[in-house]
């Protein structure tokens, strides 16, 4: 008999208490939604066309000037705070607000009419939400969601008022995006990341902005970009480097079949040698009104890696798992075993019967992984670290120089050139920048870093 955890009982890697995973609400469990998984969302832009028209009066923490927010957002006052927000909310798309706090290690964050979100919403570069139908407008607590708001706000007035390694540090270099928004859908993916970088040994989880297939197939290998499916919904690193795409499914239809067949065959052409790529599809409930889900997806599962079956040594059917989220997750905060070994089923074994168990996080037995370019894994593994929208237990570390590339763009291929001395023969002479006495060397300040 397989025996439920508390996740209360188990190590968990989040420094701030508060922030821990049983503190926090369950989006599975927690009757969140009331059968409604879209949410009840309002923009900047329709909060001042209601209270315009009378329709609606806004609340003190959300009606403020546009024009004036958006200075404070770039101010030194909570600068850092705000960065975070965007940086959490761009990669993962939609949160809970319970979600936000825990990415951006910012418990303030809960508190009701938080100052930093309704500074946010009215400068137009987030829309707040709500689940299970509660008014924004009314006291909706920890049912609060956000998500980028579909305006050019970031790209025009706040990415040029950043450095170049602030603007990385919140889109990755992908830019502002604001598609692919389903709260609920999201919000199970973003549970399942958050509790394997909380409770799981890993090398960092990335959300779907930046998982797409063909930058985890190509930037990873350095071969050329290869036709991929719609990315998944995010990414879990494992401590060597195997990136796990995961995606969460909720319905079956044509289109999943077909983007099955299109993983597969993107499997099928680019080895694990060279990509570290596998695949993890996470049934979120075993039927729906389109069928029997987990049933469904192993046939088509099952029918893909037969058809595009890799190359020998590199099976894709040894690369593409299945599992279902009550199979890791049975009931509010408790976990099975096999969630902490991430098992799940992939159709490796004989024609007959070929659903085995097999622990993605095995790097012996059941998912060995030899790089053939250890210094492009190991470049993605440094990446992630540098990203706000990386839980803040994950960051720091060895951080790649931005502002090393940003001299030499700007024409100085040495780097930042220094004047010479202007009487080297004098003995004691330091170049510009050198410690002396009590004060250390220059550094590069924190905003260029």
């Amino acid at each position: 008999m397989t025996v439920e955890i508390d996740i209360r009982t188990l190590h968990s890697a989040v420094p701030d208490e508060a922030l821990r995973s049983h503190q926090l609400l369950d989006p599975a469990f927690d009757g969140l939604w009331n059968g409604d998984s879209t949410g009840s969302w309002l923009t900047a832009d329709e909060a001042r066309r209601r209270a315009r028209a009378g329709v609606q009066n806004l609340p003190s923490w959300l009606d403020q000037d546009p024009e004036l927010v958006l200075q404070s957002v770039v101010s030194p006052r909570r600068r850092e705070a705000r960065l975070d927000v965007l940086g959490a909310v761009a990669q993962f798309r939609t949160l809970s607000v319970d979600q936000l706090a825990q990415i951006t290690g910012r418990p303030g964050l809960l508190r009701e009419h938080n100052e930093i979100l309704g500074e946010l919403f009215a400068a137009g570069l987030i829309d707040l939400g709500t689940a299970g139908g509660s008014s924004l407008l009314g006291g909706v607590g920890r049912s609060l969601l956000v998500r980028p708001a579909r305006t050019d706000v970031y790209d025009k007035k706040v990415a040029p008022l950043l450095t170049r390694a602030e603007n990385a540090g919140i889109t990755g270099g992908s830019g502002w995006a604001s598609d692919q928004q389903y709260p609920r859908h999201n919000a199970l993916a973003t549970t399942t990341l958050l509790r394997l970088a909380e409770f799981v040994e890993t090398g960092g989880v990335a959300g779907e902005l930046l998982s797409s297939y063909g930058d985890l197939a190509q930037v990873r290998s350095g071969l050329p970009r290869p036709a991929s499916p719609a990315s998944p919904d995010g990414v879990f690193l494992r401590s060597d480097g195997v990136a796990v795409a995961l995606e969460l499914q909720i319905s079956v239809g044509p289109n999943v079949r077909s983007k099955i067949r299109r993983i597969a065959e993107l499997l099928h052409s680019v080895r694990l040698a060279d990509s570290g790529l596998v695949v993890l599809m996470v049934t979120a409930r075993r039927r729906a009104a389109s069928g029997d889900v987990h049933r469904q997806l192993r046939s088509w599962v099952r029918e893909a890696v037969r058809d595009f079956p890799g190359a020998r040594g590199d099976r894709t059917a040894d690369r593409f798992f299945l599992a279902a989220y009550e199979d890791w997750f049975p009931d509010r905060h408790q976990v099975l075993p096999e969630f902490l070994e991430m098992v799940a089923w992939r159709p490796s074994g004989p024609v007959n019967d070929p659903w085995t168990q097999a622990s993605i996080l095995d790097v012996v037995g059941d998912l060995p992984f030899d790089p053939a370019d250890p210094s492009r894994i190991e470049a993605a593994l440094t990446n992630v670290r540098t990203l706000r929208g990386t839980p803040y237990w994950l960051r720091g570390g060895q951080r790649p120089p931005i502002w090393a590339s940003t001299v030499v763009a700007a024409g100085f291929p040495n780097g930042i050139p220094r004047p010479p001395l202007a009487r080297p023969e004098r003995p004691g002479g330091q170049p510009v920048g050198s410690a002396r006495g009590a004060a250390g060397a220059t550094q590069i300040p924190r905003r260029l870093r």
